[in-house]
C-alpha cells in the first residue's frame, strides 16, 4: 500500500469528519488516537474505505469495491489475495456489528451497508431547555454563516434520504431516487415535465 496514497486518503477524511461543532479537543483527541492505527495499520485503513464506499447505499459487486478502495489507498493495498483479504475484512466488520447486505438480485448485486432500523435509534432528539452555550453561538454567528448552516443541513438530510430511498429502492434509477428524496424532504411533488 502507498503511504502517500493512505496519507492523503485519510487527511482527506480527516477534513470531512470533522464539522465545525465537533472540533473540540475530545473529538481532536479521538480523531488522532485513530489517524494513527490507521497509519500503523493497513487493515483499519482499508476497512474505513469500504465502509466510506458503501455508504453512498448502492450495492457494489466485488470487483467494483476492491477497485474503489484501491482508488483511496493506492493498488496493491488488499496485497496478493485481494478477494481473500477483502473477504476477510467484510468477516471484520460485520463481526463489529456493521450490518453489510450482499444482494443478488439481478442488476443490483454486490455489498451494500444496511442502517439499523429506526426502532433501534429512537430517543428524544432535542432538550427540555436550550443550552445557554448553543444560544450564544446561534448568536454570535453571521446571517450569512446561519444560512450556510441550514443549507448545510438541508444537504445532509438530503443525502440521507437518498439513501434510505436507495436502499428501498435499488432497482430505482438516480433521477427517481433524487425525486423521492426531494419530496421526503420538502413534501412537494415534482411538477411533470411539459412534453
Amino acid at each position: 500500500m502507498s503511504n502517500h496514497s493512505t496519507k492523503t486518503w485519510l487527511d482527506n477524511w480527516q477534513q470531512n469528519t470533522l464539522l465545525p461543532h465537533t472540533k473540540d479537543a475530545l473529538s481532536l483527541c479521538r480523531l488522532a488516537i485513530l489517524a494513527g492505527h490507521v497509519e500503523l495499520q493497513p487493515a483499519l485503513a482499508q476497512r474505513l474505505a469500504i465502509i466510506e464506499v458503501l455508504s453512498d447505499g448502492r450495492p457494489h459487486t466485488r470487483q467494483h469495491l476492491l477497485q474503489a478502495v484501491e482508488n483511496r489507498l493506492g493498488p496493491g493495498c488488499f496485497g496478493k489475495s485481494p478477494w481473500q483479504t477483502l473477504w476477510a475484512d467484510m468477516r471484520a466488520l460485520r463481526a463489529s456489528d456493521l450490518r453489510i447486505g450482499y444482494s443478488r438480485s439481478p442488476g443490483t448485486e454486490g455489498y451494500y451497508l444496511k442502517y439499523p432500523p429506526l426502532g433501534a435509534l429512537v430517543k428524544q432528539g432535542w432538550e427540555d431547555s436550550p443550552n445557554p452555550v448553543q444560544i450564544e453561538i446561534y448568536r454570535s454567528m453571521s446571517n450569512i454563516r446561519k444560512m450556510q448552516a441550514m443549507f448545510d443541513l438541508f444537504e445532509f438530510v438530503l443525502h440521507q434520504a437518498q439513501v434510505g430511498t436507495r436502499w428501498r429502492h435499488p432497482d430505482w434509477s438516480d433521477e427517481e431516487i433524487e425525486d423521492e428524496a426531494r419530496r421526503l424532504v420538502t413534501g412537494v411533488e415534482q411538477a411533470p415535465e411539459k412534453a
